[in-house]
């Protein structure tokens, strides 16, 4: 082989990876946008709704990787009666990456850290790890449910998301309003 066509075929190789990264990182912040925009739909809808959410890329090892965090407005600790919004609120996300074609419910009982945060306010409520896994299949469907009647503020919040990397829950709360009629 020659050593312009080496050249080339490498030169090739490079631009296709990277374009395969590009196109990687694109899908995976959509999908974040996705999964807060579920949670705050969720939340606007079942409580008294959101601060903010939020989607920002942070550096791991030496790729770019798209993170997410839904604030929640300031609301006294759940109780066993609350709990269960509170658990359809935090299944939420994982339920709309699943409904627009994501990674969708990746472990048994859906998002880890979700799930973990979860399962600890169970806990601290006096539910046994039982109780916690019958509130969390529950939820799923609940939350599944949810996320397809709102599937349009979902998608308008997370085009919003990934536009900006940050929408206010008073923007949030008219589009879920705005959506329903």
């Amino acid at each position: 082989m020659r050593k312009s066509t080496a050249r080339k075929r490498r030169a090739n190789t490079k631009a296709h990876s990277v374009q395969r990264k590009q196109r990687a990182l694109k899908r995976d912040i959509f999908l974040t946008a996705i999964h807060e925009a579920g949670h705050a739909v969720a939340s606007t809808v079942l409580s008294s709704g959101v601060l903010c959410a939020a989607v920002a890329l942070e550096r791991k090892s030496r790729h770019m990787k798209a993170d997410g965090k839904t604030h929640p407005q300031p609301r006294p600790w759940p109780t066993r009666e609350t709990l269960e919004t509170e658990a359809i609120s935090a299944m939420a996300g994982t339920a709309a990456e699943e409904c627009f074609g994501g990674r969708g419910y990746r472990t048994l009982f859906g998002n880890m850290r979700d799930r973990d945060d979860l399962s600890a306010c169970a806990k601290r409520v006096g539910l046994s790890k039982n109780e916690t896994n019958e509130l969390i299949n529950r939820a799923w469907e609940s939350a599944r449910k949810l996320v397809d009647k709102h599937r349009d503020a979902i998608q308008e919040i997370a085009s919003e998301l990934e536009k900006n990397g940050h929408i206010e829950g008073d923007v949030v709360e008219a589009i879920v309003k705005g959506s329903a009629k």
